[in-house]
């Protein structure tokens, strides 16, 4: 081929290989975005996957609504129906009845007092797979840290942290505990702040065994577990004390240091996932695996002699 290279299109680092779709996306989640076409079909686009000009660490899922409080609640809704999950949810015999005029056989679940229910992105009162949205992104858009080291007389206090933010966390085995999902497992405290009928007020929905069979309040993955990531980590504090000549003699020594260090001391944070810096996965449905444990906390008592 004897053309000029320059008349060949070029391409930059970032550009995907062509195969046809928008912005050449590899992946993602067709969701809708408001609106008709000419034919009364609800407009939909891609989000997610890898795309040339999009954050491929964006996390899509459901938009979780209010808990529905009191009866009077659920019944506001309508003929509200929920077809994305593993049993069709209801909330009133209105739905009820879509469901069936739908084509709809098979067990149907209402929706009760301390459920939620999910946005409806394009206002058919509907929820599908399409009614899902961005609910965050893994990607930390911020991080740094700093050491810093205080002395005064014979003391010296070293320092050291580090820091992200920016950016959003999933608690996935929350989420999956507080569901139930394996139907035999230990809760953690927070089952505390699920709704009761003497607790309407409380932060979480009601608690069902294997909730995702029913109207399906937590392994659904939503925004009711994304949570904001920023955190400041100590990862070390070290203290030390240097004693005075006339001690250091009487041990016939030119110089005692003593010390005291603690790693890994903790996190100032906002999420409830032990480290915000190491998310494993983000979705509910994770069958009780992939949490992450607290770092250990060390500490370490040291003595320094010269002679």
């Amino acid at each position: 081929d004897h053309r000029d290279l320059h008349s060949f299109p070029t391409r930059r680092s970032s550009d995907l290989p062509e195969n046809g779709l928008k912005n050449n996306r590899q992946g993602g989640t067709e969701v809708y975005i408001g609106g008709k076409d000419a034919d009364g079909n609800y407009l939909t686009e891609y989000i997610g996957g890898y795309q040339e000009g999009q954050n491929p660490y964006q996390k899509i899922g459901y938009g979780a609504m209010p808990i529905l409080r009191n009866q009077a609640e659920v019944d506001a809704l309508g003929d509200y129906i929920d077809i994305a999950g593993a049993v069709p949810i209801y909330a009133t015999e209105a739905g009820r009845q879509r469901l069936i005029d739908m084509g709809y056989t098979s067990k149907f679940v209402r929706l009760m007092p301390g459920d939620i229910y999910f946005q409806d992105m394009n206002g058919d009162n509907l929820i599908d797979a399409k009614d899902q949205k961005i609910i965050g992104h893994s990607d930390v858009h911020w991080s740094g840290g700093f050491n810093t080291t205080l002395s005064w007389k014979g003391l010296s206090l070293y320092a050291r942290f580090d820091m992200g933010w920016g950016f959003q966390v999933y608690d996935s085995n929350m989420s999956f505990w507080l569901a139930e999902g394996q139907g035999a497992m230990s809760f953690p405290s927070e089952i505390r702040d699920a709704w009761t009928p003497d607790n309407p007020n409380a932060k979480y929905p009601r608690v069902a065994w294997a909730s995702q069979y029913g109207t399906n309040n937590y392994v659904r993955t939503s925004d009711l577990f994304s949570q904001n990531g920023t955190y400041l980590a100590c990862r070390e504090l070290s203290l030390s004390y240097q004693l005075p000549e006339s001690i250091c003699r009487k041990f016939r020594s030119q110089g005692l240091t003593l010390s005291v260090t603690g790693q890994n001391l903790g996190y100032l944070k906002s999420c409830t996932i032990p480290l915000p810096d190491n998310t494993t996965y983000w979705n509910g449905n994770t069958a009780g695996n992939g949490g992450t444990y607290n770092l250990p906390r060390t500490v370490i008592f040291g003595l320094n002699v010269s002679f």
